[in-house]
């Protein structure tokens, strides 16, 4: 009896742990946006060589896992709506079940750049009326985290797609807002925005390696990077410095003229 107990309990076991946690990048998540009339990719990872079957809406697609758990599949063309529900789980494997609700389709656009396009709606003129009047729920942002790394990376530090509205509002990229206001009320769309900005960052740090060395301007200096390490330098420093000098452009102390303290601008 207390082997037949052993066997029934292990072969519970093994049907609860003998799979993988199924997961995707931190692009996916709850509120996103998927972008419309485009075959849409969905990717991650799994219990090796297993079977993947991922529903949206009412689309069912499969695909199958690598060795290494990798895996990597599209849903066909969607028109703009929503919202919808992702669901993904190994096949024979329904406790492995991953879900993703509220998801809008329309078009996702990427706001990437220094402190101008990092510049918070709280910053913004008229803030206290825009953020007040900031209720768009089909405007959703994803605020990349800043990460230093020096090789591509296959996920985001973090971040999570968020609804606009007035508390979400605050600390968005007001360009990226404006932006995503009126795309959505002249298009009529649901509209994501991937939101990854850093003050102070050089164009370089926002092109691939491989893309560097094709130029002869960028390609010694880029081989000299080599030897960088990520904790050398401090750019979360520098992206707050950034914004306490546009802080001054926009609101000089002391009675300083705008024009006469910075000419340039």
């Amino acid at each position: 009896m207390k082997k037949i107990l052993f066997t029934i309990l292990w072969v519970w076991a093994c049907q609860a742990y003998c799979f993988a946690d199924i997961t995707v990048p931190k692009i996916f998540g709850d509120n996103m946006v998927l972008q419309r009339g485009v075959q849409i990719p969905v990717w991650g990872n799994a219990t090796p060589n297993a079977t993947l079957i991922a529903k949206l809406g009412n689309v069912k697609v499969t695909a199958k896992a690598n060795e290494q758990g990798q895996w990597r599949l599209h849903f066909p063309k969607f028109r703009a709506g929503g919202p919808y529900s992702l669901s993904i789980e190994e096949n024979g494997q329904p406790g492995s079940k991953l879900t993703l609700h509220n998801i809008l389709i329309g078009d996702v656009w990427v706001a990437s750049g220094q402190s101008n396009m990092e510049w918070e709606m709280q910053q913004a003129k008229d803030a206290g009326k825009e953020i007040t009047n900031a209720h768009f729920p089909n405007i959703r942002f994803l605020v990349v985290e800043h990460d230093r790394q020096l090789k591509p990376q296959t996920d985001i530090r973090g971040g999570k797609w968020k609804i606009c509205d007035t508390n979400n509002v605050k600390n968005w990229s007001a360009v990226a807002y404006f932006f995503a206001r009126k795309v959505q009320r002249d298009q009529n769309v649901p509209v994501g925005i991937i939101q990854s900005t850093w003050g102070g960052t050089p164009v370089e740090a926002w092109t691939s390696r491989d893309r560097l060395l094709t130029s002869p301007v960028t390609k010694e200096r880029t081989l000299g990077n080599d030897t960088l390490r990520a904790d050398q330098f401090d750019y979360a420093a520098d992206s707050l410095n950034w914004a306490r000098i546009w802080d001054l452009v926009y609101n000089p102390q002391n009675n300083a003229d705008k024009n006469s303290a910075w000419p340039g601008l």
